[in-house]
């Protein structure tokens, strides 16, 4: 199981009137356990990892209250305890300001 949470900033170039790209770069904590089970039970490893995380997206204005957002970010999950490894998330998001 992964689990953990980022805190990072975002930049924005807009490229037209609706459309900008975006930039992110901040820093994650990342926890990750695995259960093995074998004849004598059942055993937990589990590692903590800080790291850089970054990524790039796009959002699209289509009016001045609603945008949607598109995003790529890159996680370095990899840990003392496992093989190092690395995650792409791909999220879409809808804003709407008021």
């Amino acid at each position: 199981m992964i689990s953990g949470g980022t805190f990072a900033a975002v930049g924005m170039l807009p490229l037209a009137r609706q459309f900008s790209l975006l930039g992110k770069v901040g820093v994650a904590y990342i926890l990750t356990t695995a259960g093995i089970t074998g004849l004598a039970g059942t055993s937990y490893l589990s590692g903590i990892r800080n790291d850089i995380t970054c990524g790039v997206g796009a959002k699209y204005d289509y009016s001045d209250a609603f945008s949607m957002r598109f995003n790529l970010d890159n996680y370095n999950i990899g840990s003392s305890y496992f093989s190092p490894g690395r995650s792409n998330v791909w999220t879409v998001g809808v804003g709407y300001k008021y």
